[in-house]
């Protein structure tokens, strides 16, 4: 699926009336925070919104929680806008979790559209030999739980985003820093059992690791988050899909420079490193060779955990 670009002015025209609710982790934060943007501001919005955690107000939003910032797995987000649309947010580290449930259970109005996401959370922080098979049960739990409570609700799962090989972040602590060479293999494999589990629920699979595996230089030094062209490509593809399923004309493609997609324009040109000069290919393969025929060979180390995620 391909995306069209929303302004400002058709955003708002699609969403008119209409009750959003995001639930997930900070990358879906970030999707809902660049809506908002949207909406109020119309441009790309800054890196350091973006980075910004459970700040009062956002983009005329405002935050219902307590407000307390940590990196534990009970941390608390809300956050809900209330203009020409109704926009909500709420963080989640664990798939149907009591707090998730709770929330579900007592919406007074059903949402239009629940977009939810929440996976490297549940495989990394919640200290379980079982994690994976605990994931696979609350995704089909809370799949059962929104087509009983909320069957006029369409239900958008966003695929969990392709992470770095050397990502860091808040919920990769250093007791399972261990994890994250492996993370990215899980995610492929956890992404496709839950497009398999939303099929048989007729619930929206939007994959945004397929599309976003080819924007890779657009993440942030943590290797988890992404820059803000890459959010608003984002939020544009939520936007495309929501106005295909409600049958609605789509606002079309804006013609863009062909370096819009290069990051070397969002870097200063001071901070790139100059070019090295042309070496002796000679003698590099000399170079090479000595080194192979070094004594003090090292030795690889063969490390292998036993079963530690099976999909």
């Amino acid at each position: 699926m391909a995306s069209d670009i929303f302004s400002s002015e058709k955003a708002k025209k699609l969403l008119q009336g209409k009750f959003i609710y995001f639930f997930g982790d900070s990358n879906t934060r970030a999707i809902y925070k660049d809506l908002l943007w949207l909406l109020e501001d119309g441009r790309l919005i800054p890196d350091d919104r973006l980075k910004r955690k459970n700040e009062e107000s956002h983009a005329n939003d405002i935050r219902t929680s307590n407000g307390k910032l940590h990196n534990g797995c009970d941390y608390d987000e809300r956050r809900e806008y209330l203009e020409s649309c109704i926009i909500k947010f709420q963080f989640i580290t664990k798939l149907y979790h009591p707090a998730l449930v709770a929330k579900i259970n007592n919406l007074s109005i059903q949402p239009d559209v629940i977009v939810i996401n929440s996976c490297v959370w549940d495989l990394t922080r919640w200290g379980s030999t079982d994690s994976v098979e605990q994931f696979k049960s609350n995704v089909h739990d809370t799949f059962k739980l929104f087509n009983t409570l909320l069957p006029s609700t369409r239900i958008i799962w966003i695929a969990t985003l392709p992470p770095a090989f050397k990502s860091k972040g808040g919920f990769l602590t250093k007791d399972i820093e261990f994890m994250r060479n492996m993370l990215p293999w899980h995610i492929a494999y956890a992404n496709q059992y839950v497009a398999n589990i939303a099929k048989s629920f007729s619930i929206d699979y939007l994959d945004m690791h397929y599309y976003c595996k080819f924007l890779l230089n657009y993440h942030t030094r943590d290797g988890i988050h992404w820059e803000p062209p890459a959010v608003r490509y984002m939020t544009n593809l939520l936007l495309t899909h929501i106005c295909l399923s409600w049958n609605q004309t789509l606002p079309g493609v804006i013609s863009l420079d062909s370096k819009f997609f290069l990051k070397s324009q969002f870097i200063n040109p001071q901070s790139q490193k100059k070019p090295q000069p042309f070496r002796n290919i000679s003698n590099n393969r000399n170079n090479f060779k000595a080194a192979r025929n070094t004594k003090n060979k090292r030795k690889r180390k063969n490390v292998h955990i036993q079963g530690m995620y099976s999909f």
